[in-house]
């Protein structure tokens, strides 16, 4: 597939669906030591401050909690399928970071990357107003589109959601995709 075949010249009309671009995601893991914040705040001089508790303080919503996290802004790559992300109860989306290819130091990688030669990293070809990209498989997480604002920045065109979907099984299943691509191009078009 041509550099110019990923992407859709405007965003999907559909709303935010698998395979579009996603600028100023807060990506992290928890930081070590572990550190749990409390859920009862004081403001202190126009400061908010969240005390730190021996122990997760869960919200009475859910079972989740605030704690102290490590990471950054980063581009990421919606891996959830689109009727995932069409069901109206649903407030979570799939993502997988993404990083500039330039950002890979040697060019063997950067060569296996975009060959295919690691399941672990979707190359990502001229990704609009970035470059060449790769996503991180093996960071998938999720995000609360619902309740934090998202800005898509891109969305993939109907064979490069074919691709993803096939490095998606290839990752997970170490099964050889390039059978399936017929398969999976009818059911990205239905969809669409």
């Amino acid at each position: 597939m041509a550099e110019n075949e990923w992407w859709l010249e405007n965003l999907n009309p559909r709303g935010l669906s698998q395979g579009d671009v996603l600028d100023g995601i807060l990506i992290g893991s928890p930081h070590a030591p572990i550190t749990f914040v409390g859920l009862n705040t004081r403001n202190v001089g126009g400061v908010t401050h969240y005390p730190t508790t021996p122990k997760l303080a869960k919200f009475k919503t859910d079972e989740s909690g605030l704690f102290i996290a490590r990471g950054g802004l980063a581009h990421a790559l919606v891996i959830s399928h689109d009727c995932e992300v069409e069901k109206p109860d649903n407030e979570r989306v799939l993502i997988a970071p993404m990083r500039l290819l330039s950002t890979v130091v040697s060019e063997k990688h950067r060569a296996n990357i975009m060959g295919l030669g690691n399941r672990s990293y979707m190359p990502l070809p001229g990704v609009p107003e970035l470059g060449d990209c790769y996503a991180d498989l093996r960071c998938i997480g999720f995000y609360n589109f619902k309740k934090i604002e998202i800005n898509r920045a891109a969305s993939m065109s109907v064979d490069a959601v074919v691709r993803l979907q096939q490095q998606l099984i290839a990752y997970f299943t170490r099964y050889d995709t390039l059978s399936l691509t017929g398969q999976l191009t009818d059911a990205v078009k239905k969809n669409r």
